[in-house]
């Protein structure tokens, strides 16, 4: 079995930029990034794709960090439909996804609610199951 490892993020030369002149992480958009979560190697029986919601590696790596700004539950809801079309197609048994995390707060990463969205993340994942 093997898991999806996403490709690189596009280049971008203020990322770049700004991480190594001011210090700050590389922080990229969620809506323009989500375009890379998925590919052709998901639809493969020996991989199972993963559902990401958000993402700050910045607390632990600092300027070295990553992060994915701007992550609604409307773009993290058609990222979950993109994922479950790349199994849709699997034997029951192997339609199969990670949630990345449900709960790490600490990385910008969760789906519980909070006081900006509410349940919103939770209400769109269900929405994007009952849809599939």
């Amino acid at each position: 079995m093997t898991f999806a490892i996403k490709k690189s993020l596009p280049f971008n030369t203020i990322n770049l930029v700004k991480s190594k002149i001011f210090g700050v992480p590389h922080v990229y958009d969620f809506g323009n990034a989500s375009k890379f979560f998925t590919g052709k190697e998901e639809s493969d029986t020996k991989c199972i794709p993963t559902i990401i919601s958000g993402w700050d590696h910045s607390p632990r790596s600092g300027k070295n960090g990553l992060v994915l700004h701007k992550a609604t539950p409307e773009l993290f809801e058609q990222h979950v439909i993109d994922i479950f079309q790349k199994v849709k197609h699997k034997p029951s048994d192997e339609r199969i996804v990670f949630i990345k995390s449900w709960n790490e707060w600490a990385e910008g990463n969760y789906m519980e609610p909070d006081m900006k969205y509410g349940t919103r993340f939770l209400e769109a994942f269900k929405r994007a199951v009952l849809k599939s």
